[in-house]
């Protein structure tokens, strides 16, 4: 229980910026053996100007920059806070409709996997980067290649979720 207790708080959430991301180097002792370790570690900054910063995994800490929004989970308990997840709220860029396609899947019911085929629409941002991303059907089949738009997206990571497109008039 003494290195498992903080599990049972309740979990914390708060609007929050990352204000600053840093590589934590410290130095771990096994036997007569050092080795010098890095820890990523990013400060949030709530919308009350409370700070908090705290060791992150690398997926999280390559997936946001300085001045990234979205929210923060936590855990507070006293003097003490821990991390849980940091969700970046949905970006919007401009991107034109290059390719439309299907994508091969697989969804598992109980023991069996079926093969499946989804949407999908290839977007290509201002910067030239061009993301493959699954759509509802509706929306595959509303939009035409070289279309522009506003594509909204959530980024965990490397992975893109759509979340919509809409059209320029």
């Amino acid at each position: 229980m003494r290195e498992t207790w903080f599990k049972i708080l309740p979990e914390e959430y708060a609007q929050a910026v990352v204000i600053q991301k840093n590589m934590r180097i410290y130095t771990d002792v096994c036997g007569e053996n050092f080795y010098t370790k890095r820890k990523p570690t990013i400060t949030f900054m709530l919308s009350n100007n409370k700070s908090f910063t705290f060791d992150v995994t690398m997926e999280i800490y390559q997936s946001v920059e300085q001045g990234t929004t979205g929210i923060l989970k936590y855990k507070e308990y006293k003097k003490w806070s821990f991390f849980v997840d940091f969700q970046r709220h949905p970006q919007t860029e401009t991107a034109v409709v290059i390719f439309k396609g299907l994508l091969d899947s697989n969804v598992a019911v109980g023991n069996n996997v079926y093969p499946q085929k989804m949407p999908a629409l290839t977007f290509q941002f201002a910067s030239g980067q061009q993301v493959t991303l699954p759509v509802p059907p509706e929306v595959y089949n509303s939009v035409f290649v070289n279309e522009h738009g506003a594509l909204t997206y959530r980024q965990q990571g490397t992975l893109f979720y759509f979340v919509s497109f809409q059209r320029q008039q």
